[in-house]
């Protein structure tokens, strides 16, 4: 069953691990856009909101504490609380109203701060936060020092924003005032700080409940794929295994030497026709040029000599279709010799003899024994011919002299037996008495 299902698997397995890592990368990548988007809010927020103080502190600078100056029975200070003829100053104005917008619950938080305090808040002691923030925002003036922080187990965004000598009238009045703790302020100076903290522990838990919907509806979408995915992978791996079957009865077919076998196309799937097609492709590739060589050996032994191949094949076939050709040509030319030599022996033509050129190997060596079978026959006809011409011409002493075996030596011994038996010298002695008539 696994081995059947092995792809199925792996194929389950390689979606469900991509899945994963590409909803753990878009999580990963959305919480830091988030972090990024709260982080940008948070910085947004925090420009307006010291933008609309600002704007508050200059109001009041140019319209009230101008007119206050003016007026010898009133006086700008920062203890004005129990005072009626004083006015706080600009930035003491600033603070007061800070500590009563601070006062609402679940609000943003405006701080007013520096490294210079007036005595009224010179015991107050600066947190990690707002030190790093004046040693960051002195040097980089232009910008904003920003950080997530918990405090009192509330998360805020702290947004500190610099506060700029921007003003000839701040110059003068802080380096004038008596309880100025610093009296060479100049334009550009960073007086202090304005810090926003903005609580955002509603957005992270906004956050966290769209990041584990996502979460959800992921592991629900991977659900929902991995059951398509297993029912396709049981269809796609039983597609394989009827493929697999086919082309295994393929091969053993042909294992057998049953070369017409072929995988029957329409009895599989639609992804794996062309795969059949293909296969069958290739045993035809192999199959054609031996069964050709097969129909012609076939044909040979028989006694039927076809023509030479002249289809192309490439490679080994080539070198096959080759080598049958030339078996072909050197049977074709032996049988042609044999015809040859057996017409020439029918019509009395004893010298004649087998053709050498073009023969090769043992078809040769077939033409040279047939050489030599040919001549063991035409010696001892030769010397009887010469023997009996011999005697038709009045050598009634001659004999056969060669050197023969079995029944051409048989046939030696006959002839010359015969002729020492035939009484030629006593016929001679009476024709020549009768002759001279006695």
């Amino acid at each position: 069953m696994f081995k059947n299902t092995k792809i199925g698997f792996k194929l389950l397995v390689t979606i469900s691990v991509t899945f994963l890592i590409g909803v753990s990368v878009i999580i990963y990548f959305s919480t830091i856009n988030s972090q990024r988007e709260m982080k940008s809010t948070a910085v947004e927020n925090a420009y307006s909101t010291v933008g609309k103080f600002k704007a508050l502190r200059g109001y009041y600078a140019r319209n009230i504490v101008g007119k206050v100056k003016k007026n010898p029975d009133m006086k700008i200070g920062i203890n004005h609380q129990d005072n009626p003829n004083m006015i706080p100053l600009p930035a003491t104005m600033i603070y007061d109203l800070s500590e009563l917008f601070n006062q609402q619950e679940n609000a943003e938080k405006l701080l007013l701060y520096s490294d210079y305090p007036f005595p009224n808040r010179e015991d107050r002691e600066l947190d990690p936060f707002q030190k790093e923030a004046i040693d960051f925002l002195r040097a980089n003036k232009d910008s904003t020092f920003v950080k997530e922080e918990v405090i009192e187990g509330k998360t805020f965004m702290r947004v500190a924003v610099p506060d700029l000598m921007v003003a000839q009238g701040c110059v003068s009045c802080h380096n004038d005032h008596p309880q100025t703790p610093k009296n060479d302020w100049a334009m550009g100076d960073l007086r202090g700080i304005l810090e926003i903290q903005s609580p955002i522990d509603k957005q992270i838990a906004a956050n966290n409940a769209i990041m584990m919907n996502n979460i959800w509806v992921s592991i629900l979408v991977l659900t929902v794929i991995l059951i398509v995915l297993f029912f396709v992978s049981r269809g796609v791996s039983k597609s394989i295994k009827n493929a697999e079957d086919k082309v295994g009865e393929i091969a053993t077919d042909i294992s057998n030497y049953n070369l017409g076998s072929r995988v029957d196309v329409d009895d599989l799937s639609v992804d794996f026709k062309d795969l059949g097609k293909n296969v069958n492709k290739i045993v035809e590739n192999f199959t054609l040029p031996l069964e050709i060589l097969r129909k012609n050996i076939s044909d040979i032994s028989k006694g039927n000599f076809p023509d030479e191949l002249e289809a192309d094949y490439k490679g080994d076939f080539e070198e096959i279709k080759i080598a049958l050709n030339s078996m072909i040509r050197n049977i074709t030319r032996f049988v042609n010799q044999m015809s040859s030599l057996a017409g020439n022996i029918e019509d009395g033509d004893l010298e004649t003899n087998a053709k050498l050129d073009g023969l090769k190997g043992q078809w040769k060596e077939m033409a040279e024994s047939l050489n030599n079978i040919i001549s063991s026959y035409n010696g001892p006809i030769k010397e009887t011919v010469a023997a009996l011409d011999r005697m038709a011409g009045g050598d009634l002493s001659t004999k056969m002299e060669g050197d023969f075996k079995g029944d051409h030596a048989k046939l030696k011994n006959a002839i010359n037996s015969t002729l020492e038996q035939m009484p030629f010298e006593e016929a001679s002695s009476v024709i020549a008495a009768m002759a001279e008539g006695d």
